[in-house]
């Protein structure tokens, strides 16, 4: 057996995974988030009018006091953990209502590089401005800090370390992609392994999946167990084929050996008794053979069809006629509609054999009449067959076209036949591009139906 290795779960695995982590690390690289310990956002206009009377404020206070001695005016005008802070021109000239804590790194308030007051967050404090303030020793720039004690999840996650920022996308798309990939490999592992049981004549196998897939894999499981079953199905139908055939040739071939050993101790006068029995026997044995080769031919599609466009008329009328007098030497009528002038392409001898054996069974199977009608509907031609008998129970109607089948209570051994004549008349209509239906009538007997396209 060829040595199979997984590949295809690694490459569907490492592409999607490679092309999900090659997205990550671009759009991080492109937006630069990851190296800047600061983000901003728009300020509201409530807060900018805020900020603006507290800069007019001190702006006024300034006139009577130099800026070291707002430092008094800016504790009473701050909260314990809100601080406001005058950035200088100089870092020496800056100053604040109370001491920044360590962790207070006032240079990222250049995060924001335009006039217009923004709110800035960093991981330790948030910052609102700037709004320009002009003092007697230069212009300043006014920001509201505000202490944070637990910073929001979102502004943790935003100043994570930058291997934390990769590494947290990469390994959770390593876990889908993976995911992913065995999603789609399993299945297909699971049909590899599926058609190498029944390679090795486990035709009961199928694939099992435990979940309902709707897409196209699960079409295919669904298909390919579909296909599985119908192989099963036609192995087992050549089982008891071979089995069957075995069976009714037993029963000839032992008369047939028999009636030998009788012929040579008989007398003169037996012996012409069991030559006719041999010949019988013989001609039985080869009528099944021929019918046997005739279903084989149909059910492989090598029966080659020598079709030519008939009448209906043509097509039936000696077999009628035939039937008619059949029917007559057993007391029985056979009733026959008028034929539509239509005409059919069909293989003359196949499909007259397939309707002269159904109407023999009928007469056969028939109480006291046989009615045969043929119609057209939807450019269809219509054959149907009826007889007044006992009929079949329903559940044993689909089987009346397998190959040897008889009914043991109305279409009993007794009845003649081996049991082939409807198998090959259903597969002579399936390779007419036709097919034959079996119903039991309204009130009883049985009910045969061909149907073939009228021809073009």
């Amino acid at each position: 057996m060829r040595s199979f290795r997984p590949y295809l779960v690694f490459k569907v695995f490492s592409y999607f995974w490679l092309s999900i982590v090659a997205t990550i690390v671009i759009l991080i690289l492109i937006s630069s988030l990851s190296f800047i310990d600061a983000v901003d956002e728009p300020l509201s206009r409530s807060k900018i009018r805020d900020l603006q009377k507290k800069a007019l404020f001190l702006s006024r206070i300034n006139a009577r006091a130099p800026t070291p001695r707002l430092l008094e005016r800016l504790v009473h005008s701050s909260s314990k953990r809100k601080i406001i802070y005058l950035k200088g021109p100089t870092p020496e000239q800056s100053v604040s209502s109370r001491p920044l804590p360590d962790d207070v790194d006032v240079n990222l308030l250049n995060y924001v590089e335009t006039d217009v007051p923004r709110y800035i967050l960093t991981q330790h404090f948030h910052a609102a401005g700037p709004i320009p303030l002009m003092l007697a020793d230069g212009e300043y720039l006014l920001y509201e800090i505000r202490l944070t004690r637990e910073p929001p999840l979102f502004i943790k996650i935003k100043f994570l370390p930058v291997w934390v920022k990769l590494a947290v996308p990469v390994v959770m798309s390593l876990l889908f992609a993976w995911l992913f990939s065995r999603s789609i490999v399993s299945p297909i592992r699971a049909l590899r392994d599926t058609a190498d049981s029944i390679g090795k004549g486990k035709l009961d196998s199928r694939v099992q999946v435990h979940t309902e897939r709707n897409d196209e894999l699960g079409e295919l499981i669904y298909d390919f167990n579909n296909m599985a079953q119908q192989l099963e199905s036609l192995m087992g139908g050549q089982k008891r084929l071979l089995a069957d055939i075995s069976h009714e040739l037993r029963s000839p071939l032992t008369r047939l050996s028999l009636a030998t050993g009788l012929v040579r101790d008989c007398s003169e006068e037996k012996r012409e008794e069991y030559l006719n029995r041999i010949d019988k026997e013989a001609g039985l044995l080869d009528e099944m053979i021929a019918s046997v080769l005739m279903l084989s031919r149909l059910e492989n599609q090598q029966q080659h069809l020598d079709k030519s466009i008939i009448s209906i008329a043509d097509l039936i009328t000696p077999t009628l006629q035939d039937a008619e007098f059949e029917a007559q030497g057993v007391a029985k009528s056979l009733v026959v509609d008028e034929l539509p002038m239509v005409s059919v392409e069909v293989d003359k001898k196949i499909l007259v054999s397939a309707i002269d054996n159904i109407i023999r069974n009928a007469i056969r199977h028939a109480q006291n009449q046989v009615s045969v009608s043929v119609r057209c509907e939807h450019n269809k031609v219509l054959f149907v067959i009826k007889d007044d008998g006992p009929g079949v129970p329903d559940y044993i109607l689909e089987k009346l076209t397998e190959p040897f089948f008889r009914h043991s209570e109305s279409r009993a051994r007794a009845s003649g036949g081996a049991g082939l004549g409807l198998a090959i008349a259903q597969k002579a209509m399936v390779a007419h591009g036709g097919k034959l239906q079996l119903q039991n009538g309204q009130e009883r007997g049985l009910e045969v139906t061909m149907t073939l396209d009228v021809a073009g």
